[in-house]
C-alpha cells in the first residue's frame, strides 16, 4: 500500500499501533463513529490485539480466516503441504506469474481471472512488497501470543471451508473458546471476500443489524 517504502513492524503489536494511529486520525477527520474493523488472516490478529488492548475505541470486529498460537496447533495455522508452493511463489521474479500463484493458493473461485492478475501487477508496480516486509510479517504472525480472553467488543467470525492455507478448524477453535457461532462459507478459500464478496457483505450486514451501536453505521456496505 501507500506505506510500501517503510519497513513493516516486527510484531503484531507494532503493526497494530501503526494501523491504529492512522485509523483514528482518519476517523476523527471524517467524524466517523462507531469504528468497526473488518480483517482477514494476519489483519485479524491485529484486530484482536486492538480489541483486547483498546476495546473502548471499537464498536465491533469481523475476523476472517484467522488463527491464534496457543489455541490452534502450528500444522493447522499454516498447512504444511502448501510450503513448497509458497517457496516457489516467493522465488518467482515474474510479477504476473507470482500473482497467479498467490491466487491459486488463496482463491478457489477466481484463480485465473486475467483482469485480476493484471490489476495486481499494476498495484505491485506502484507499491511493491519487499521480501523483507513479507518475512517480517510472517515472523510477527508466528510469534503473536495474545491473551485468549474474548475481547470486550462484539465479534463476528467468518471462515471459508475451502481454505487451503489455514485450516477452518482454527476458526472453530476460536468460536468454541469465545462461545460464538461462526458463519461458514462452504467453498471459499483463504481470501473469502474475493471468492464471494456478496456473501461476505450479507454476513456483515446481518451481524450489524443485531449489534448494539451499529445504528449510526452506513446502511449500505460495499
Amino acid at each position: 500500500g501507500v506505506h510500501w517504502r517503510e519497513l513493516s513492524p516486527f510484531t503484531v503489536g507494532g503493526i497494530m499501533e501503526a494501523a491504529r494511529a492512522e485509523a483514528l486520525e482518519r476517523s476523527a477527520a471524517f467524524a466517523a463513529a462507531p469504528l468497526f474493523l473488518l480483517s482477514i488472516s494476519l489483519g485479524s490478529m491485529v484486530a484482536i490485539d486492538w480489541a483486547q488492548r483498546f476495546p473502548d475505541e471499537l464498536a465491533g470486529v469481523v475476523l476472517i480466516n484467522t488463527s491464534l498460537a496457543g489455541l490452534s496447533p502450528a500444522y493447522r495455522r499454516l498447512r504444511w503441504r502448501i510450503l513448497p508452493e509458497m517457496l516457489i511463489i516467493a522465488r518467482e521474479r515474474d510479477v504476473a506469474r507470482r500473482e497467479a500463484g498467490i491466487l491459486r493458493l488463496t482463491s478457489n473461485a477466481q484463480p485465473f481471472r486475467r483482469e485480476l492478475i493484471d490489476a495486481r501487477v499494476q498495484a505491485d508496480r506502484r507499491h511493491p512488497v519487499s521480501g523483507r516486509t513479507l518475512l517480517r510479517q510472517l515472523w510477527a504472525a508466528a510469534r503473536f501470543r495474545p491473551s485468549l480472553e474474548k475481547p470486550r467488543v462484539p465479534v463476528l467470525l467468518l471462515s471459508g471451508q475451502g481454505d487451503r492455507m489455514v485450516s477452518p478448524r482454527c476458526t472453530e477453535d476460536l468460536a468454541e473458546l469465545w462461545n460464538l457461532e461462526p458463519r461458514r462459507h462452504p467453498t471459499a478459500g483463504h481470501d473469502l471476500p474475493l471468492d464471494d464478496p456478496d456473501w461476505t457483505i450479507d454476513s456483515v450486514q446481518q451481524w450489524l443489524s443485531g449489534t448494539p451501536g451499529a445504528g449510526s453505521c452506513p446502511q449500505r456496505v460495499t
